[in-house]
């Protein structure tokens, strides 16, 4: 899969680091890295396999090769709602890893469709939440692999995409 590197600049002299890969054409998915003291990488080799979506893979500020700046979950939610107006993305899914998973909420619509895909063994954030959070949220699915822990994408990898396809294969 061909991949796009380019900078957005999203204000206040800040830039981030998007990479962008797959059909031009298809449905968009913004994959939010977790952190903040990393990239989107670790996330891009197993998303690669959806090839039927157009992937956005930022760096949030202060992480990668984005510029640094103040962060807090408000800023990084601001920051990509600027890229989706930059990059002129029609309503696009949005997958938050770990702490990305907060900044995605702020971003989703009242009526958003929720995945909550844990490992049992996750010790940062216990399965629980995600299984209580269904209870709170009346589209939303919780999907716990029992042998997993935070790093369910290596831990399981033919699991997580394969729960993470089934789940938006259900939005297009």
């Amino acid at each position: 899969m061909t991949l796009q590197r380019t900078f957005v600049s999203v204000g206040d002299g800040l830039y981030l680091h998007c990479v962008l890969a797959g059909p031009v054409g298809a449905p968009p998915l913004l994959v939010v890295h977790g952190g903040p003291d990393w990239d989107h990488s670790y996330l891009l080799e197993p998303l690669t396999r959806l090839g039927h979506r157009r992937l956005v893979l930022p760096d949030l500020r202060g992480c990668g090769r984005s510029s640094p700046g103040p962060c807090s979950f408000a800023a990084a939610a601001r920051d990509l709602a600027r890229l989706i107006a930059h990059l002129g993305l029609q309503s696009p899914d949005l997958l938050g890893f770990s702490a990305g998973g907060q900044v995605v909420q702020r971003l989703a619509e009242a009526d958003t469709a929720w995945l909550f895909l844990h490992g049992r063994q996750d010790m940062v954030f216990p399965a629980h939440f995600a299984e209580r959070a269904t209870a709170l949220l009346p589209r939303s699915r919780a999907v716990v692999l029992e042998a997993a822990g935070h790093m369910t994408h290596v831990d399981q990898p033919e699991a997580w995409i394969s729960s993470i396809e089934t789940f938006l294969a259900k939005r297009l």
